[in-house]
């Protein structure tokens, strides 16, 4: 894996690590960040903090917890 940005954690494919109503900015592994959703947003089907296979560009690899405004 690459370097990740500042405050981004490293993710390993398993279910969701942080509570669903929690907003998150996430890297999936094709370098795509995107921001402003909740984590239950990333987990509807197909979930894309479930790793399926290690070639799928849209897995996340990494997080980042954001605070509210």
């Amino acid at each position: 894996m690459t370097s990740l940005p500042e405050g981004f954690i490293p993710h390993d494919g398993g279910p969701c690590p942080v509570a669903p109503d929690t907003l998150v900015t996430v890297m999936s592994r094709n370098g795509c960040v995107s921001s402003g959703r909740y984590a239950r947003f990333w987990d509807y089907p197909p979930s894309w903090w479930r790793w399926q296979s290690l070639d799928h560009d849209n897995d996340i690899i990494a997080y980042k917890v954001e605070n509210p405004s």
